[in-house]
């Protein structure tokens, strides 16, 4: 197969900013109350009391195309994770802490009901449900409907699980989702062409991962492997798309079998070229819609059984199944795979990350000196001159999710993306700016915290309370064995000692080239996957507080084994290594609160900037570098 040798081209760029514009915009054609009068139209024409909308789509993608927005088109609601419930009279929406301060401005109050978990005395989904059922009984239970190809079997079952037996709740599957009948002007996927990767970015060929995979899937002894999400299939067949905004994927199925790999597409965005190549490695390529057809087909062609993983495949898929063949219940073997970097692929990554931090280095050094010489700049501002110096960069293709350039009090909301460019930073205001990019091969994201002008006392106790938390979970030294659950509380344990906690996990897993948030690997109170050599995260603790601001610092980090110290009872022990190279905000960091060990870690993580990035810098650039990682 040719390799890629060249980025998409930046018109790509443009053009998919300007359909999430469009995709954005439909949502206000409509007014909302009509939107729900559509709404509960379909719940009186299929016999429902409630439709339960999940936040993800048939693939169980976090950032959805916009032809699948459909909690978007019916709320205004731009975040994403936040699950929906419809009644005939009104809806009700349950976004976690990182949404409290956007759904308010987003949502129509009369319409939508936002419920805000995790503050006191809000009422979770589960307790919504309980409230609505009260007024029926088991004979004549709350019909609650549902697209089952939305949902993975493991969400409906803890949801049931939490309701309990004693609800008299009648749960519908429902075939044909019921919000699309209700979509004016809905949009379309883009019919930008896919591209396949040579084996000199992944590291590995197509044919070298079927073959892996099918070893795994000979381990657990099932027969064919349903593949529904699409990093995964992207993964698979080292095929990349641009169907869904920052996440290089085309909307696409695959199954595996011993002897044959079906992928199912679009077709006319898969060239004759690639086409070729990935019949050249034993992938026959059907159309998107004969999915469901073909996993039918192989069940009723003989005897099977089909591995289960119930948390990266929809209950629509498994309803197929079930009951046909013999169920393998195993995690998904493409899913860790695909968490474990090979070394091509590191290395990929740490490229495209130098390219990012170079970038963000001289936004933040242009920021810095034209706002000592009078400059003020609004969030648009910023967000347009750290996106150019990103595309200014080799083998740009993308941004890896929206810009958050949060000014003043717009930092403390956990994924602003707005870029109002009427807020204008003034003295004394923070700026906080999480971005990332796709570049060639890898995929980047980096949080900085700065501040305009002089920091007060108390913005330097909670932003040096932050770094702390950073560089201890950065300098963790742990055994083969350890969990992200148990990495999240080494990290929030110095904020904790000042009373300081933030709404989010501390850190996420991320493709090489591919989604920005990757399973199954986090950092989070809930990540109980054991973190292996190769695999990529974030680390990003925070502080939020309404009006008064938010500070986040985000680093990625890879899992290497540290050989400076003996294998404890025969494990080894493994440490973070810095993908992320950009300096902290000087201003804002009070030194004589970091311990020995915390100052060892930022010397040396400053001197690996310097010898990496101060070579590519202009003299302006570099001076600026050089005062931002003086210590004093």
């Amino acid at each position: 197969m040719a390799p890629i040798t060249s980025p998409v081209s930046a018109d790509l760029f443009v053009k998919r900013s300007a359909r999430v514009t469009f995709g954005t915009s439909a949502v206000h054609s409509v007014s909302p109350q009509e939107k729900l009068s559509r709404m509960a139209a379909q719940l009186n024409q299929h016999g429902l009391d409630v439709y339960y909308i999940p936040p993800e789509d048939e693939h169980l993608n976090e950032y959805l195309p916009d032809t699948k927005k459909r909690i978007e088109w019916l709320t205004g609601f731009t975040g994403e994770s936040a699950p929906l419930l419809v009644t005939p009279k009104k809806m009700y929406l349950y976004p976690d802490g990182r949404f409290h301060l956007q759904v308010d401005a987003e949502v129509d109050a009369h319409v939508v009901e936002a419920h805000k978990l995790g503050v006191e005395g809000v009422d979770t989904l589960e307790e919504t449900l309980q409230k609505l059922a009260k007024s029926h009984s088991a004979d004549h239970p709350l019909t609650v409907g549902y697209d089952p190809f939305l949902v993975s079997p493991n969400r409906l079952k803890a949801l049931q699980e939490k309701l309990g037996t004693k609800t008299p709740i009648k749960w519908v599957p429902v075939s044909g989702n019921l919000v699309d009948p209700t979509w004016t002007g809905r949009p379309t996927l883009p019919q930008t062409p896919a591209f396949l990767l040579d084996k000199a970015l992944t590291g590995r060929s197509i044919e070298e991962k079927l073959q892996s995979i099918r070893g795994e899937m000979s381990k657990a002894q099932a027969d064919i492997l349903p593949i529904t999400k699409l990093d995964d299939v992207a993964w698979l067949f080292n095929l990349r798309g641009n169907d869904i905004p920052y996440n290089p994927v085309l909307e696409a199925y695959g199954i595996l079998t011993q002897d044959k790999a079906h992928l199912f597409a679009d077709l006319s965005k898969i060239p004759s070229d690639a086409q070729q190549a990935l019949g050249r490695a034993g992938v026959q390529i059907e159309p998107y819609g004969s999915y469901e057809t073909a996993l039918n087909q192989l069940l009723q062609s003989h005897p099977s059984s089909v591995m289960v993983d119930r948390d990266s495949l929809t209950l629509g898929t498994l309803n197929l199944v079930e009951g046909k063949a013999q169920l393998v219940e195993k995690p998904n073997p493409i899913t860790l795979q695909k968490a474990i970097k090979n070394q091509t692929e590191i290395e990929k990554m740490l490229q495209a990350n130098f390219r990012a931090s170079r970038a963000i280095i001289r936004h933040l050094a242009y920021v810095d000196d034209a706002f000592s010489k009078g400059k003020r700049f609004s969030e648009a501002e910023v967000r347009s001159d750290l996106e150019s110096k990103y595309q200014a960069e080799p083998e740009f293709h993308d941004l890896s999710f929206p810009t958050i350039p949060g000014i003043g009090s717009n930092s403390a909301i956990i994924h602003y993306s707005k870029a109002d460019p009427h807020n204008i930073g003034q003295a004394g205001d923070f700026y906080l700016l999480d971005s990332g990019c796709q570049y060639l091969g890898g995929t980047t994201d980096t949080t900085r915290t700065t501040i305009f002008g002089q920091a007060t006392p108390d913005q330097i106790e909670k932003y040096t309370a932050v770094l702390k938390a950073h560089i201890d979970c950065a300098n963790y030294r742990f055994l083969d064995g350890t969990n992200g659950m148990q990495i999240d509380a080494v990290c929030r344990h110095p904020m904790g000692q000042m009373g300081l906690d933030f709404a989010h996990g501390t850190g996420h897993g991320v493709g090489a080239f591919l989604n920005v948030h990757e399973g199954p690997n986090r950092i989070s109170r809930a990540g109980t996957v054991v973190f292996k050599p190769g695999m990529v995260t974030s680390i990003e603790p925070g502080y939020y507080q309404k009006d008064w601001g938010g500070i986040r610092l985000e680093n990625l980090y890879y899992v290497t084994e540290d050989k400076s110290k003996p294998p404890f009872q025969g494990k080894p022990w493994y440490q973070f290594t810095s993908l992320t190279f950009v300096p902290f905000e000087k201003k804002l960091i009070d030194f004589s609160k970091l311990t020995d060990d915390e100052l060892a870690w930022l010397q040396d993580y400053y001197h690996q900037i310097w010898q990496k990035l101060s070579p590519t810098l202009s003299p302006e650039e570099k001076a600026w570098l050089k005062d931002q990682i003086s210590i004093p």
